[in-house]
């Protein structure tokens, strides 16, 4: 399978699509759509394909889309991938929520946690803050 993860204001989300169509087909590089009776740019920044483990359950990215000259941001787009193969919602893609923050990561304390798990623990860490 192939991906593209897209930002726009206050959203980072991927499209996951067959490895028939290439990445250009999907995108181009700033898409200009409609969100809240504004137009705003769609902007993809990230790209490659990916596969999903079992046992447990893994989603890892890898290579890059040669058309539209972008790699995969990892653990960023493995993590996207897998929220969104897990149907957590739009939540799960939401800026405001800070999910990937860089401190996070660095502690790991975000693998293998679901979106809706990930967002109380960040929320409350804040909150002792």
């Amino acid at each position: 399978m192939k991906y593209i993860v897209f930002e726009t204001v206050g959203f980072t989300f991927p499209v996951i699509f067959p490895d028939i169509v290439n990445h250009c087909d999907i995108a181009f590089k700033d898409m200009p759509v409609k969100r809240g009776g504004k137009i705003v740019q769609l902007k993809p920044t990230s790209a490659g394909f990916f596969r999903v483990q079992n046992s447990p359950l893994k989603v890892v990215c890898f290579g890059e889309s040669t058309s539209l000259t972008l790699k995969p941001n990892n653990p960023r787009d493995e993590t996207l991938i897998s929220f969104l193969m897990q149907n957590q919602g739009s939540y799960a893609f939401d800026n405001s929520l800070k999910l990937f923050d860089r401190w996070h990561w660095s502690k790991g304390d975000l693998k293998g946690v679901k979106a809706s798990e990930a967002s109380l623990r960040i929320r409350e860490e804040r909150n002792k803050e």
